[in-house]
């Protein structure tokens, strides 16, 4: 069952990510990022009232801190890059999670993979390296270059770290709770954290919120459905395994990009997205 929560996370996400780019233009991305999470919020409440109430083990406040922070600041960074590249160039660089995984997993979880996985890391190395080969032209390693140089591929690769983290925490945060619990506290916990960077950011455009409520609800609700999914995975299964078939979203929004947006260079795109999802089930299976 685990495996049908994965591939289900994996689909919300991508309609996420399209939601996000076709229907939100004039929106500040600070307010699309909370209002994606806050809208989010009643959903989780409500499915509280299908579970019991779980005791909380020791580490449950301290990782709904920390998640509460990293998610946070992971949100907000995610909704700026999306708005700074084109989908299928920027979405499919949260394939680098589970190589990050590989550095957070062990030493936060004690869940370590084997030699295979090293063969994940170079399968998602040659990944981006082929996400970027119309940039070839400008030498061997101008793919590499052009991976670092697009300030929405930096963005996007400093998320895939925070991630990482993440993803351990939320398995902490569920181990000290339960799946439903941990989601509902953990979206409010970070849609209260995000307020004042919000009020920083967009307070002219705060109240822009409440017109804006038709754009953000089908996100909101798409965040909603992909976080309740990925918990319950994650709960059922080793956070590699869950984050790797995740990260089929990839595939998914490089289509998706090509169909809805016209965006060009599918094939090479298409094929490195294709890699990189290799990588991450090497990691995976490792």
């Amino acid at each position: 069952m685990w495996l049908v929560f994965a591939i289900l996370t994996a689909l919300f996400e991508s309609l996420k990510d399209v939601l996000i780019k076709r229907r939100i233009h004039n929106i500040n991305p600070y307010l699309v990022a909370w209002g994606m999470v806050i809208i989010s919020c009643p959903f989780l409440v409500l499915a509280l009232l299908f579970v019991p109430t779980p005791e909380l083990g020791k580490n449950f406040w301290w990782a709904l801190l920390a998640s509460g922070v990293l998610d946070g600041a992971g949100v907000f960074l995610y909704i700026k890059a999306l708005s700074m590249g084109e989908l299928s160039l920027i979405v499919p660089l949260v394939a680098f999670t589970p190589l990050f995984l590989l550095a957070t997993s062990p030493i936060m979880l004690g869940e370590f993979p084997n030699e295979i996985g090293l063969l994940g890391v170079v399968l998602i190395v040659v990944g981006s390296y082929v996400l970027n080969l119309s940039a070839r032209g400008g030498g061997f390693f101008a793919p590499f270059k052009a991976l670092v140089k697009h300030p929405g591929s930096r963005l996007m690769l400093l998320v895939a770290f925070i991630w990482s983290v993440t993803s351990n925490v939320h398995r902490i945060g569920i181990n000290n709770s339960s799946v439903i619990f941990w989601g509902a506290a953990d979206s409010i916990a970070v849609s209260i954290l995000m307020i004042p960077v919000v009020r920083l950011h967009a307070k002219q455009d705060f109240r822009a919120l409440r017109t804006s409520f038709k754009a953000l609800a089908p996100v909101g609700v798409c965040n909603a459905a992909m976080f309740l999914c990925m918990l319950t995975a994650i709960n059922m299964s080793l956070v590699a395994y869950v984050i790797s078939v995740k990260r089929l979203s990839t595939v998914l929004s490089v289509l998706m990009g090509h169909m809805l947006f016209k965006e060009e260079g599918l094939r090479e795109r298409l094929l490195g997205a294709l890699i990189m999802v290799a990588g991450v089930f090497c990691i995976a299976l490792s």
